[in-house]
């Protein structure tokens, strides 16, 4: 009779156990079942991400030229040096360039989170007064060199 309730016990034992692995294997494929739908509903959120860090990389494209007008501002030269022109070039393309990227992704918030170029290029009065001022300088140059070549007297003319 002992031999008959050890049985018994180990037997109650063993059923115990098969049903809490069976409970614990049909409770993990709920989670996980539960876990496929929260990343589905996560992923559109995870694409304002990308325009997060179009964002911060923004930032970091424009803030070498907020640094140059804390120079110019102490400095107050005459005119930009040709890597601080070549500087606002660049930083204008990658400005638009971002710009763009939001506005395809629908991420584009406008004001005063999301600014465009000539915005940035206002609140940067003194690079942009030595910018304008060297373009114009560049054009009246090569407008000189047109005329120059136009009027000189040492080149053939058609009439000879």
């Amino acid at each position: 009779m002992d031999l008959f309730v050890i049985i018994a016990i180990v037997a109650i034992m063993l059923f115990v156990i098969v049903i809490f692995a069976t409970l614990y294997v049909q409770q993990s494929g709920y989670l996980a079942d539960i876990r496929a739908q929260l990343d589905a509903i996560d992923k559109p959120a995870k694409a304002p991400q990308a325009g997060e860090g179009l964002r911060r990389q923004r930032l970091e494209v424009i803030d070498p030229l907020f640094m140059l007008e804390a120079q110019l501002v102490q400095q107050r030269p005459d005119q930009l040096t040709d890597q601080e022109i070549q500087l606002v070039f660049e930083t204008r393309g990658h400005v638009i360039r971002i710009s763009d990227e939001l506005r395809q992704l629908n991420d584009w918030m406008g004001a005063p989170y999301d600014l465009e170029w000539s915005d940035y290029f206002e609140r940067l009065p003194l690079i942009r007064a030595l910018y304008l001022k060297s373009n114009f300088a560049a054009e009246q140059e090569l407008a000189a060199a047109q005329t120059e070549t136009v009027a000189d007297p040492a080149a053939p003319s058609a009439n000879s």
